[in-house]
């Protein structure tokens, strides 16, 4: 589950440090867009509260490799501590495709009688393009697609009065990052 990340993280440290032109730390925030299932009707929740902590190595002109641990704040049932792997890519000046694998630990359970969330780890592959406006500050939007879609559960009242327990299923993530980042190295 976690080799992906651990390669990224490996290639950050160790590459970076050998071939960098340059290291930056800095922070992110993270709007997000939750696109999820409930009862079988598709919802999107809007979390304007996540935030992560970056660091960078720009390996080369075109390439940097980037890991950013945070917490994401999602819908009443989905939140929690992440640790995400990036390979960013520069196809023109400014603009470069970003590739990741993030890793989230859902500990937002809530509960109540009729719903709540499940204490699990879901792992998501992300792709997005970033406009990297000047040295220090950049913005992007990234899909992040679960690998396993159910973090919890809802119990309605059907049409027949009977009570009925179906799973809250995560569909993807959109978010929107605005990241400010310095030359450490």
């Amino acid at each position: 589950m976690l080799k992906p990340l651990l390669l990224i993280v490996v290639l950050v440290i160790t590459g970076s440090n050998v071939s960098a032109q340059t290291i930056q730390t800095g922070f992110r925030f993270e709007p997000a867009f939750t696109l999820t299932n409930v009862n079988s009707e598709n919802e999107v929740n809007f979390s304007p509260y996540s935030l992560y902590a970056s660091i960078k190595g720009n390996i080369s002109e075109r390439i940097s490799l980037e890991v950013r641990p945070g917490y994401f704040m999602g819908e009443e049932n989905y939140g929690g501590p992440e640790l995400g792997g990036f390979f960013h890519y520069r196809v023109i000046d400014g603009w470069k495709i970003l590739l990741g694998y993030n890793y989230h630990s859902n500990t937002w359970l809530g509960g109540s009688n009729n719903r709540g969330g499940y204490s699990k780890k879901i792992n998501h592959t992300a792709v997005g393009l970033l406009y990297q406006k000047d040295s220090k500050l950049s913005f992007d939007i990234t899909y992040f697609i679960p690998h396993d879609r159910v973090f919890g559960y809802s119990n309605h009242i059907d049409s027949m009065g009977k009570s009925v327990l179906s799973e809250k299923k995560v569909n993807g993530i959109i978010k929107l990052g605005f990241s400010i980042m310095w030359d450490i190295y």
